[in-house]
């Protein structure tokens, strides 16, 4: 059973499970225009079930728990944001980095901000090599499948 202390961050790159759209412009208008529907009508995606105990768990922890995505292009920030919000926690912020590599330094930047060790963070992100930098760094960093492990014992 995790037993997380006062100043755990949890940190997670909420993926989805994406859907190639052609249209580049409709795709981000789409995003911009209809934030809250976006990822429901435009672009399903779908709740990591794993995942969601895991924030549910975090959340009546007490724990401060960050989206970092590495989106490069914000006109859909909006509607990722909606989508964390609404089906896993609205006490998630929603931080956009630009890219994958920009990760590091936005956990760098959460662990000073909440005066935390960056042992103290657990990161949760499907890209192998995010994993591997913030192992690297002393960052507990998960990939999805060992996160369904972890919250079979919530």
């Amino acid at each position: 059973m995790l037993n997380p202390p006062i100043n755990f961050i949890f940190v997670g790159g909420f993926y989805f499970a994406y859907v190639r759209f052609n249209n580049f412009l409709n795709y981000f208008m789409n995003a911009y225009t209809s934030p809250s529907t976006f990822y429901e009508t435009i672009e399903p995606c779908s709740v990591f079930e794993p995942l969601y105990k895991l924030v549910k768990f975090f959340e009546k922890n007490g724990v401060k728990m960050y989206c970092v995505t590495g989106i490069q292009f914000s006109f859909n920030i909006k509607a990722k944001e909606a989508f964390v919000h609404n089906h896993y926690s609205d006490k998630i912020e929603v931080i956009s980095t630009n890219s994958q590599k920009s990760k590091v330094e936005a956990i760098k930047i959460i662990s000073k901000l909440n005066r935390c060790n960056l042992n103290e963070i657990l990161f949760v992100d499907d890209l192998e090599e995010n994993i591997t930098r913030f192992k690297d760094m002393g960052v507990k960093a998960l990939l999805p499948n060992e996160v369904d492990i972890l919250s079979k014992d919530l």
